[in-house]
């Protein structure tokens, strides 16, 4: 059973509409109609610009997921941990690195 956007009554012995969601009301139904059809409107509207306003990107959550699937897919394991003994890299530039900066000379 859905809402009606409006109800029927009578005033003085007329037809009388009165809107679901605000105060207002009319004795001419094509008038009750369009002020339903302007709520809709502006529902829609406001819908649009929640979407517009949606980050573009999944959060994190679905991001994982994603990740899980594809590796699942391309048969990798769940996780990738380095061999016991592997050094790990630091963090910092080295002297290897391209993206270090050249403005010492090597010594």
């Amino acid at each position: 059973m859905t809402d009606a956007p409006y109800s029927e009554g009578t005033w003085k012995g007329r037809p009388n509409y009165r809107c679901a969601r605000c105060p207002f009301d009319s004795l001419d139904q094509l008038r009750i109609d369009a002020h339903v059809e302007e709520h809709r409107t502006a529902d829609l509207v406001l819908e649009r610009r929640a979407l517009l306003r949606a980050p573009a990107e999944p959060p994190p959550d679905a991001l994982a997921a994603q990740g899980r699937r594809l590796r699942q897919r391309a048969g990798l394991p769940e996780a990738v941990t380095p061999p016991e003994g592997a050094a790990v890299a630091d963090a910092g530039a080295s002297a290897s690195d391209p993206a270090a900066p050249h403005d010492k000379e090597p010594a």
